[in-house]
């Protein structure tokens, strides 16, 4: 089993054949898998492995506003 990185992403190998392909992480903890990953392994409990319920989305440039904006908004002052 291999493991590389390439633009952005994380490879995995088994010999030539390439298994995943996975978004690089951008901080610490962060984790990515694929459907289907766990499928038919057993969970240390001989329990089956679970599916993620949700993948991370990648999320644009994000505004920034000044917290008075807000008091504005709640007041009803900006539309």
């Amino acid at each position: 089993m291999q493991v590389g990185q390439r633009s952005g992403t994380v490879e995995i190998w088994s010999g030539d054949q390439r298994i995943a392909v996975h978004p690089r992480a951008q901080c610490t903890g962060q984790r990515f898998t694929m459907p289907g990953q766990w499928k038919g392994l057993p969970r240390g409990d001989g329990r089956p492995q679970r599916e993620a319920l949700a993948v991370q989305a990648p999320v644009g440039d994000v505004e920034r506003r000044f917290l008075e904006v807000y008091d504005l908004v709640a007041a009803g002052g900006v539309r």
